[in-house]
């Protein structure tokens, strides 16, 4: 009777520690999934190519063709091992080069085609368009030419969409028809419509 009590502990313990096990298993695998490696990067990678594609559209304008992204969901290590992650690279006139190594002109711009070509995809992907784009700063790190081209595809921008900019460059806010314009007086800020 002992010896039937032990085997029946021993095997319940069997079963708790499969049980176990297949949780670990259930959690780690949930915990990959769920990683910047997981999930995220598995529906980049299904998107990429295309992309790509539509931030070198508005990034040739942009740039005059002097620019050119390649978003990549993975990077070799210094130590030889794949590891998963976002980087962007740039094709530059003087070769490839981070997106860290990039002037303020040219992240700029970077960032602005990077975002138009999310706003692409995302409306392909939903379908439903998307309505309104919106640009916060960053317009002090243009040069007169940079400034230009990017008017020029905000215009065209502004076609299909509402184009919001926060700006303190005053070619930037007379090129806009209408726009608020925001002053402080007696410690109080006030808002005007201008049109």
């Amino acid at each position: 009777r002992r010896q039937a009590e032990q085997a029946a502990r021993i095997d319940e313990a069997k079963k708790a520690l499969s049980a176990a096990q297949d949780d670990v298993t259930l959690y780690t695998d949930l915990v990959a999934a769920y990683s910047p490696s997981g999930i995220p990067t598995m529906i980049l990678e299904s998107v990429i190519d295309d992309l790509n594609a539509a931030i070198n559209v508005t990034l040739a304008d942009l740039s005059a063709g002097a620019l050119e992204v390649r978003l990549s969901t993975s990077r070799e290590t210094a130590g030889g091992t794949t590891e998963s992650k976002v980087t962007v690279y740039v094709d530059t006139p003087t070769g490839p080069r981070s997106y860290e190594a990039l002037s303020g002109g040219q992240k700029f711009r970077v960032d602005l085609a990077i975002r138009m070509g999310l706003s692409t995809i995302i409306s392909r992907g939903t379908g439903i368009p998307v309505e309104t784009f919106i640009l916060d700063e960053g317009w002090g790190s243009l040069d007169e030419a940079g400034i230009r081209s990017t008017l020029e595809v905000l215009g065209r921008l502004s076609d299909q969409v509402n184009v919001l900019t926060v700006s303190h460059v005053d070619t930037v806010r007379e090129s806009f028809p209408a726009r608020i314009e925001v002053s402080t007086a007696e410690g109080t800020s006030q808002a005007v419509v201008v049109r």
